[in-house]
């Protein structure tokens, strides 16, 4: 066990000749300065990246949908109300709901029922 705490504690070292080298690494300060009284070592960057991952998993959670937003009647509405009186508009013109569709860019029952509920 001392074994391997010396080994999380310790710096990372280079043979050259037989001879093991310690490679400095430290971490910088807040002002972007090295900060020579905090060493680099396994374990304080083990634990600062387990706190990296777990700040993007949280960001993860937060940014995926729930199941609720897409429950009937809560969805996103395809178009704006603008869009919706652009589509009245067509159809009071003598448009036809699948031509309205084909322009649109969507299903024919989608126009119809934008039409039916607006």
């Amino acid at each position: 066990m001392e074994e391997v705490e010396k080994i999380l504690n310790g710096h990372v070292y280079i043979k050259y000749d037989d001879v093991y080298y310690p490679i400095p690494y430290y971490w910088f300060n807040e002002a972007g300065e090295l900060d020579y009284n905090n060493p680099l070592t396994l374990k304080n960057a083990y634990q600062w990246l387990k706190y990296i991952l777990e700040q993007e998993q949280e960001t993860d959670k937060k940014a995926k949908p729930t199941k609720s937003e897409f429950k009937q009647g809560h969805r996103k509405k395809m178009f704006n109300e603008e869009q919706v009186e652009q589509i009245k508009q067509l159809y009071a013109d003598g448009m036809s709901k699948n031509q309205i569709a084909k322009i649109k860019g969507c299903d024919e029952k989608t126009i119809r029922n934008y039409l039916k509920n607006n």
